[in-house]
């Protein structure tokens, strides 16, 4: 009886989930839908006086680089974030993490909350010690492989 009870609780918890996340995208899309709906009018409103002059095409292009030069370092950036957690999570790239984890608390308030937990926790030495266990394990392995 309990492990029937179990199981509706686990799917009730389930679709709650979903709803949930549902949600979510619904109120991200949309908010990115007005998001774009409001620059847009910004951008393509006429000027207020007629005889004003329409900014040159230069300068959006100007603020179209930016956007893609921003995008993409952005990207960049959550990719080397990922390998930095992947190394961590292999106890490899000791310096790579902690460099990242630096570099990561520019990001306020979230990027600084984990770069400063992360320099903490690789700051311990029972850290450092499973990183060079690692390497150790690593230089051996290659040396009964040459062999």
């Amino acid at each position: 009886m309990k492990s029937g009870c179990r199981a509706s609780q686990v799917i009730v918890d389930l679709s709650l989930r979903r709803r949930r996340r549902s949600w979510f995208l619904f109120l991200f899309s949309a908010g990115l839908h007005g998001t774009g709906i409001c620059l847009r009018r910004a951008i393509y409103r006429p000027p207020a006086n007629p005889t004003q002059e329409v900014p040159p095409a230069a300068l959006g292009w100007a603020f179209v680089g930016l956007g893609i030069f921003l995008f993409l370092l952005g990207v960049t950036f959550a990719l080397v974030l990922a390998l930095a957690g992947r190394s961590l999570s292999r106890r490899r790239r000791y310096w790579f993490a902690f460099v990242v984890a630096c570099i990561e608390c520019i990001f306020i308030p979230f990027g600084t909350i984990l770069g400063v937990f992360t320099i903490i926790v690789l700051s311990r030495e029972s850290v450092k010690t499973l990183f060079r266990q690692r390497k150790r394990r690593v230089k051996t392995r290659l040396r009964t492989l040459k062999e």
